[in-house]
Protein backbone atom coordinates (compact mmCIF):
# COMPACT_ATOMS: atom_id res chain seq x y z
CA UNK A 1 0.00 0.00 0.00
CA UNK A 2 1.26 3.49 -0.85
CA UNK A 3 1.61 5.96 2.06
CA UNK A 4 1.81 9.72 2.56
CA UNK A 5 5.29 11.25 2.58
CA UNK A 6 7.03 11.35 5.94
CA UNK A 7 9.47 13.89 7.35
CA UNK A 8 12.29 11.35 7.28
CA UNK A 9 15.06 12.82 5.02
CA UNK A 10 16.09 9.38 3.76
CA UNK A 11 12.51 8.55 2.73
CA UNK A 12 12.21 11.91 0.98
CA UNK A 13 15.35 11.18 -1.05
CA UNK A 14 13.79 7.88 -2.15
CA UNK A 15 10.63 9.56 -3.47
CA UNK A 16 10.33 9.59 -7.26
CA UNK A 17 7.99 11.82 -9.26
CA UNK A 18 7.30 9.95 -12.48
CA UNK A 19 6.39 12.07 -15.50
CA UNK A 20 3.23 11.48 -17.52
CA UNK A 21 5.29 10.72 -20.62
CA UNK A 22 6.31 7.35 -19.14
CA UNK A 23 4.81 4.54 -21.22
CA UNK A 24 1.44 3.51 -19.82
CA UNK A 25 0.45 -0.13 -19.45
CA UNK A 26 -3.12 -1.17 -20.05
CA UNK A 27 -4.86 -2.52 -16.94
CA UNK A 28 -8.19 -1.54 -18.41
CA UNK A 29 -11.37 -1.88 -16.37
CA UNK A 30 -9.87 -2.26 -12.89
CA UNK A 31 -12.42 -0.83 -10.46
CA UNK A 32 -11.60 1.57 -7.65
CA UNK A 33 -12.59 4.49 -5.41
CA UNK A 34 -11.05 7.94 -5.30
CA UNK A 35 -11.19 11.19 -3.35
CA UNK A 36 -10.24 14.72 -4.37
CA UNK A 37 -8.99 17.20 -1.77
CA UNK A 38 -11.55 19.89 -2.71
CA UNK A 39 -14.64 17.67 -2.83
CA UNK A 40 -16.26 17.45 0.61
CA UNK A 41 -19.74 16.81 1.95
CA UNK A 42 -21.80 19.10 4.21
CA UNK A 43 -19.87 17.87 7.26
CA UNK A 44 -16.50 18.65 5.71
CA UNK A 45 -15.58 15.03 5.00
CA UNK A 46 -13.95 14.09 1.70
CA UNK A 47 -16.42 12.58 -0.75
CA UNK A 48 -15.63 9.23 -2.34
CA UNK A 49 -16.38 8.36 -5.97
CA UNK A 50 -16.31 5.11 -7.95
CA UNK A 51 -13.95 4.88 -10.92
CA UNK A 52 -12.30 2.50 -13.35
CA UNK A 53 -8.76 2.47 -14.73
CA UNK A 54 -8.24 3.47 -18.36
CA UNK A 55 -4.43 3.17 -18.38
CA UNK A 56 -1.80 2.57 -15.74
CA UNK A 57 1.96 2.45 -15.30
CA UNK A 58 4.19 2.50 -12.25
CA UNK A 59 4.28 6.29 -12.56
CA UNK A 60 0.85 7.50 -13.69
CA UNK A 61 -2.76 6.32 -13.64
CA UNK A 62 -5.61 7.47 -15.87
CA UNK A 63 -9.09 6.90 -14.46
CA UNK A 64 -12.65 7.53 -15.58
CA UNK A 65 -14.99 8.94 -12.94
CA UNK A 66 -17.79 11.44 -12.32
CA UNK A 67 -15.56 14.34 -11.15
CA UNK A 68 -12.13 15.44 -12.36
CA UNK A 69 -10.97 18.21 -10.04
CA UNK A 70 -8.22 20.50 -11.33
CA UNK A 71 -4.56 20.16 -12.27
CA UNK A 72 -2.42 20.06 -9.15
CA UNK A 73 -5.20 18.87 -6.86
CA UNK A 74 -4.27 15.93 -4.61
CA UNK A 75 -5.93 12.57 -5.29
CA UNK A 76 -6.31 9.55 -3.01
CA UNK A 77 -7.06 6.47 -5.14
CA UNK A 78 -7.81 2.95 -3.97
CA UNK A 79 -7.69 0.04 -6.45
CA UNK A 80 -8.74 -3.35 -5.15
CA UNK A 81 -5.96 -5.13 -7.05
CA UNK A 82 -3.19 -2.76 -5.99
CA UNK A 83 -4.02 -0.81 -2.86
CA UNK A 84 -3.88 2.94 -2.20
CA UNK A 85 -2.13 5.59 -4.31
CA UNK A 86 -1.56 9.28 -3.63
CA UNK A 87 -0.55 12.05 -6.00
CA UNK A 88 -1.51 15.21 -7.89
CA UNK A 89 -3.76 15.55 -10.93
CA UNK A 90 -1.59 16.29 -13.96
CA UNK A 91 -4.25 16.30 -16.69
CA UNK A 92 -8.04 16.37 -16.86
CA UNK A 93 -10.56 15.51 -19.57
CA UNK A 94 -14.26 14.84 -19.87
CA UNK A 95 -15.11 12.59 -16.89
CA UNK A 96 -11.50 11.43 -16.63
CA UNK A 97 -8.24 12.48 -15.02
CA UNK A 98 -4.58 11.49 -15.01
CA UNK A 99 -2.75 11.43 -11.69
CA UNK A 100 0.96 11.14 -10.99
CA UNK A 101 1.88 8.47 -8.42
CA UNK A 102 4.04 9.87 -5.59
CA UNK A 103 5.85 7.00 -3.91
CA UNK A 104 9.27 5.56 -3.15
CA UNK A 105 11.45 3.83 -5.72
CA UNK A 106 10.93 0.53 -3.90
CA UNK A 107 7.14 0.78 -4.03
CA UNK A 108 7.27 1.90 -7.67
CA UNK A 109 9.14 -1.30 -8.55
CA UNK A 110 6.50 -3.30 -6.67
CA UNK A 111 3.77 -1.63 -8.73
CA UNK A 112 5.63 -2.44 -11.96
CA UNK A 113 6.00 -6.09 -10.93
CA UNK A 114 2.30 -6.32 -10.06
CA UNK A 115 1.35 -4.82 -13.45
CA UNK A 116 3.63 -7.32 -15.21
CA UNK A 117 2.06 -10.20 -13.25
CA UNK A 118 -1.48 -9.11 -14.16
CA UNK A 119 -0.55 -8.62 -17.83
CA UNK A 120 1.10 -12.05 -17.97
CA UNK A 121 -1.92 -13.66 -16.32
CA UNK A 122 -4.24 -11.95 -18.80
CA UNK A 123 -2.15 -13.24 -21.70
CA UNK A 124 -2.14 -16.76 -20.24
CA UNK A 125 -5.91 -16.64 -19.84
CA UNK A 126 -6.29 -15.47 -23.43
CA UNK A 127 -4.26 -18.48 -24.57
CA UNK A 128 -6.28 -20.90 -22.42
CA UNK A 129 -8.24 -22.16 -25.41
CA UNK A 130 -6.16 -23.33 -28.37
CA UNK A 131 -6.77 -21.32 -31.53
CA UNK A 132 -7.17 -23.20 -34.81
CA UNK A 133 -6.78 -22.02 -38.40
CA UNK A 134 -9.49 -23.50 -40.66
CA UNK A 135 -8.55 -25.28 -43.86
CA UNK A 136 -11.57 -23.75 -45.60
CA UNK A 137 -12.25 -20.38 -43.92
CA UNK A 138 -15.43 -19.42 -45.80
CA UNK A 139 -18.52 -18.74 -43.72
CA UNK A 140 -21.32 -16.20 -43.28
CA UNK A 141 -22.50 -13.55 -40.83
CA UNK A 142 -26.11 -12.94 -39.93
CA UNK A 143 -26.48 -9.40 -38.58
CA UNK A 144 -29.13 -7.94 -36.28
CA UNK A 145 -30.90 -6.29 -39.25
CA UNK A 146 -31.30 -9.77 -40.84
CA UNK A 147 -28.66 -9.18 -43.51
CA UNK A 148 -26.49 -12.20 -44.30
CA UNK A 149 -22.99 -11.46 -45.61
CA UNK A 150 -20.04 -13.66 -46.53
CA UNK A 151 -17.00 -13.71 -44.27
CA UNK A 152 -13.71 -15.50 -43.67
CA UNK A 153 -12.74 -17.17 -40.39
CA UNK A 154 -9.16 -16.09 -39.66
CA UNK A 155 -8.85 -18.43 -36.67
CA UNK A 156 -11.11 -19.81 -33.96
CA UNK A 157 -11.28 -21.67 -30.65
CA UNK A 158 -14.06 -23.15 -28.55
CA UNK A 159 -14.67 -19.70 -27.04
CA UNK A 160 -14.49 -17.32 -30.00
CA UNK A 161 -13.26 -16.48 -33.48
CA UNK A 162 -11.45 -13.80 -35.49
CA UNK A 163 -13.43 -12.72 -38.55
CA UNK A 164 -12.69 -10.85 -41.78
CA UNK A 165 -15.64 -9.36 -43.70
CA UNK A 166 -16.73 -6.33 -45.71
CA UNK A 167 -18.64 -5.06 -42.67
CA UNK A 168 -17.16 -4.17 -39.27
CA UNK A 169 -19.84 -4.34 -36.55
CA UNK A 170 -19.56 -2.12 -33.49
CA UNK A 171 -18.20 -3.47 -30.21
CA UNK A 172 -20.88 -5.35 -28.30
CA UNK A 173 -22.89 -6.24 -31.41
CA UNK A 174 -24.63 -9.61 -31.17
CA UNK A 175 -24.49 -11.63 -34.39
CA UNK A 176 -24.37 -15.13 -35.76
CA UNK A 177 -21.32 -16.67 -37.44
CA UNK A 178 -22.41 -19.77 -39.29
CA UNK A 179 -24.84 -21.16 -36.73
CA UNK A 180 -23.06 -19.88 -33.59
CA UNK A 181 -24.11 -16.73 -31.74
CA UNK A 182 -21.47 -14.37 -30.37
CA UNK A 183 -20.72 -10.75 -29.54
CA UNK A 184 -18.04 -8.47 -30.98
CA UNK A 185 -15.32 -7.91 -28.36
CA UNK A 186 -12.45 -6.44 -30.40
CA UNK A 187 -11.83 -4.67 -33.71
CA UNK A 188 -8.46 -4.76 -35.49
CA UNK A 189 -7.01 -3.70 -38.84
CA UNK A 190 -8.05 -6.83 -40.75
CA UNK A 191 -11.39 -7.54 -39.12
CA UNK A 192 -12.88 -8.19 -35.70
CA UNK A 193 -13.07 -10.80 -32.95
CA UNK A 194 -16.18 -12.33 -31.43
CA UNK A 195 -16.71 -14.20 -28.19
CA UNK A 196 -19.27 -16.99 -28.29
CA UNK A 197 -22.25 -16.60 -25.97
CA UNK A 198 -21.77 -20.25 -24.98
CA UNK A 199 -18.41 -22.05 -25.07
CA UNK A 200 -18.51 -24.75 -27.73
CA UNK A 201 -16.76 -28.07 -28.06
CA UNK A 202 -14.63 -28.65 -31.15
CA UNK A 203 -17.35 -30.62 -32.93
CA UNK A 204 -19.91 -27.88 -32.26
CA UNK A 205 -17.39 -25.29 -33.49
CA UNK A 206 -17.79 -26.83 -36.95
CA UNK A 207 -21.09 -24.93 -37.02
CA UNK A 208 -19.02 -21.82 -37.67
CA UNK A 209 -18.59 -23.01 -41.22
CA UNK A 210 -22.23 -23.81 -42.06
CA UNK A 211 -22.77 -22.24 -45.44
CA UNK A 212 -25.73 -20.12 -46.43
CA UNK A 213 -26.83 -19.05 -49.89
CA UNK A 214 -26.15 -15.36 -49.57
CA UNK A 215 -26.05 -14.32 -53.22
CA UNK A 216 -29.55 -12.88 -53.14
CA UNK A 217 -29.33 -11.50 -49.61
CA UNK A 218 -25.96 -9.76 -49.59
CA UNK A 219 -25.84 -6.05 -50.26
CA UNK A 220 -22.50 -4.26 -49.70
CA UNK A 221 -22.64 -1.34 -47.28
Amino acid sequence: MMHMLSNNPQEQRDVTFIEAREVKRAIVGTQGLYKLASWRDGRGRQREFACRVLKMSSGVIEIAGPVTGSVGEWVTLYLHRFGEFLGPVIRVGERRLVMRIVTTNEDRHKIARKIDWIEDKKNRDNREHERLVPRNPSSTLRLSDSRVVPCQIIDYSISGAAISADVIPELGTILMVGNIVGSVVRVFSDGFAIEFIIIQDLRAADELFTKRDVAAEYRPV
